[in-house]
């Protein structure tokens, strides 16, 4: 499969059939940069929900839904059976391209993370306990409960 013969022939059949991209996204549901970016040959391997979708609403013939799966590099299905076998459903936004998770983090990142965070509250508690001891010495109190009302006096 090729992406540029895709893309022509795609372009081609749009044409044909007197279709701008944004009608031809209306009729198929998909979205004008999804048509755009196969016909400028940008999508590797389109999904074959797509390319069904897009052969319906270009008024394909079963002939030319086949040579259109074909030249995006899926097989069409059996004769007779249009639909893909069961199994578990791809997700996929929208527009029908495929939604990839987002890749997990490094193994290493996560740790580093976690003692970065640590090492800020560890930080920030021992300033606060330094404030509270500096406003307790202000006013000569000798309990935190003291100096905590100083602090909330002061602020």
């Amino acid at each position: 499969m090729d992406a540029a013969e895709l893309a022509a022939a795609l372009r081609d059949r749009r044409i044909e059939a007197g279709l701008t991209q944004e009608q031809l996204a209306e009729r198929s549901g998909l979205s004008v940069r999804a048509i755009g970016d196969l016909e400028r040959g940008k999508v590797a391997r389109p999904h074959r929900k797509s390319i069904r979708l897009l052969a319906e609403a270009l008024g394909l013939d079963d002939e030319g839904r086949r040579s259109l799966m074909c030249l995006a590099g899926r097989e069409p299905p059996p004769p007779g059976r249009e639909s893909p076998p069961p199994g578990p459903a791809e997700p996929a936004s929208p527009d029908g391209d495929p939604v990839r998770p987002a890749a997990a983090p490094p193994p290493g990142r996560r740790a580093t993370l976690v003692a970065v965070l640590a090492t800020a509250i560890a930080f920030l508690a021992t300033v606060l306990a330094a404030y509270l001891l500096v406003i307790a010495d202000r006013h000569r109190t000798d309990g935190v409960n003291r100096a905590w009302g100083a602090f909330r006096i002061h602020r």
